[in-house]
């Protein structure tokens, strides 16, 4: 009596790991980009949410009053959010931090109620192509 051999050949199990390698090159980039979509959309709200309060401030003519002393505009600072609400100062600890983990920027205009809201965007640089920027008051 001959006994029946059970289980894979070689052959089967390449085709399969084959099959595993080309689904994983379609679902990576894929899952990368949905992944990226998702940053974008959180530092767009983030922002929107410093936008209502940076309005409401300037709609009043008071944007000063969440800037640090003697702040006449046109440098960046960096957005806290903290117990007392939202305020502007100069980079350090604690700072509003992007998905990419880099400081949300604030910008006034001098001697406006003007300003612009900045997240680098990923690769964490000034000016480059990814950068999402609010501008306001809206």
């Amino acid at each position: 009596m001959q006994r029946r051999q059970t289980g894979l050949t070689l052959i089967e199990i390449m085709i399969a790991v084959a099959i595993i390698a080309i689904l994983a090159a379609v679902a990576i980039p894929a899952y990368q980009r949905y992944v990226l979509e998702g940053r974008y959309s959180a530092a767009i709200q983030d922002m929107r949410q410093m936008q209502i309060v940076f309005d409401d401030l300037a709609a009043d003519r008071d944007l000063a009053a969440i800037e640090p002393a003697g702040y006449g505009g046109g440098t960046d600072l960096n957005v806290f959010s903290d117990e007392n609400g939202v305020r502007v100062d100069v980079p350090g600890a604690g700072a509003w931090l992007d998905p990419w983990d880099n400081a949300y920027l604030y910008n006034r205009d001098a001697g406006q109620q003007t300003y612009t809201v900045r997240s680098r965007g990923p690769d964490g640089a000034d000016g480059s192509s990814d950068d999402q920027t609010l501008a306001g008051p809206n």
